[in-house]
């Protein structure tokens, strides 16, 4: 599964990522708002994860 992690909180951001990559999924992981769309344009993914309390 191809999954895009939107988390600024480094410490969970990179718990989540470590986790889902052991489980065999492919994350992206985007701690800038101002990047989300650019990983939007580029590839298709299957699940987004989104911190909902993200500024912008």
């Amino acid at each position: 599964m191809h999954i895009l992690l939107i988390e600024d909180d480094t410490k969970l951001g990179s718990l989540l990522h470590y986790k889902l990559n052991r489980e065999y999924h492919t994350v992206d992981w985007v701690s800038d708002t101002a990047l989300v769309h650019e990983y939007l344009q580029k590839s298709r993914y299957d699940l987004y994860i989104l911190d909902w309390m993200m500024p912008h």
